[in-house]
């Protein structure tokens, strides 16, 4: 006969990664009646430790497995690590796109998850990934739940990551890694894509983007099947106002290899320095 410790491991092997609080309802519904927290520390979740049937990835934070001799070499997938640190933040930036299928890096020890500033943790490791929060100001718009390894996760769209990764590429491991990444990224929706910017009401940032979907439609035909020439026209429509410069301003824009150039946009009125153009035609 199984165990009600045996059940509440059973049920946490099929989300790999649970908070406490997950935990506490799973008790709740095995046993059928309430329990208070320090009852399911004590009574189930210190022995499951014990017995090595559950690992704390940091405090609040778990980790299930099925004890055996490679049970030490499993690692939690960090998909689960990142969209449970906080219950109501969500997968955001390089790990989005990794989300995707859209990553270009095969290596990337950063995992991302967006949170308010209320929400905010201290970063964390766990084997050779760093966890880190990235602060935003909205949790709700452009985010859902989408499936993955069978439970679910929230994530930003591919069309609120694109844009969030061109807004602060910081966060997407650069611009060369965002532009490679991103000709792969399938099923941006226009529409979408503009009433996030609309919301967004940044001119900088919309030449940013109308400048990077620009650069992507030349090298790939998923872009170009996700993105028309007239939807590009439409949202150049939007470019109001002086002339701007992609990093600011002239004295922080990066230069790289000696080339200090700066190329004018017209369509995009940004200030682009020559190397940006070069990244996937593999100048740089």
């Amino acid at each position: 006969m199984t165990t009600i410790t045996e059940q509440i491991h059973f049920e946490m092997l099929e989300r790999d990664v649970a908070t406490f609080d997950e935990i506490v309802d799973i008790t709740r519904r095995v046993i059928r009646r309430p329990v208070t927290r320090s009852y399911v520390s004590r009574k189930f979740l210190s022995r499951l430790q014990k017995d090595g049937k559950i690992r704390n990835l940091r405090r609040g934070l778990y980790y299930a497995v099925l004890p055996s001799r490679n049970s030490r070499n499993k690692q939690p997938d960090r998909m689960l690590i990142a969209s449970r640190v906080r219950p109501e933040g969500f997968i955001g930036y390089h790990t989005a796109i990794e989300f995707y299928g859209s990553a270009h890096a095969l290596l990337y020890n950063q995992a991302y998850t967006c949170v308010l500033e209320d929400d905010r943790f201290r970063p964390f490791s766990v084997s050779d990934v760093r966890f880190r929060p990235v602060i935003v100001s909205d949790c709700i718009t452009g985010v859902g739940w989408q499936h993955w390894r069978g439970t679910r996760v929230r994530v930003s769209s591919r069309e609120r990551t694109l844009i969030d990764c061109v807004e602060r590429p910081e966060y997407c491991g650069g611009w060369e890694e965002l532009l490679y990444s991103a000709l792969t990224l399938r099923e941006i929706h226009f529409n979408h894509l503009m009433q996030f910017l609309k919301r967004r009401d940044n001119q900088v940032l919309l030449r940013r983007v109308g400048l990077v979907l620009d650069t992507l439609r030349q090298f790939s035909p998923i872009i170009r099947e996700s993105i028309s020439e007239s939807q590009l026209e439409r949202l150049a429509s939007g470019v109001k106002g002086p002339p701007r410069y992609l990093f600011g301003t002239k004295e922080r824009t990066p230069f790289y290899g000696g080339r200090r150039k700066l190329d004018f946009d017209h369509r995009w009125k940004l200030y682009v320095p020559e190397w940006f153009r070069m990244i996937l035609s593999g100048g740089v």
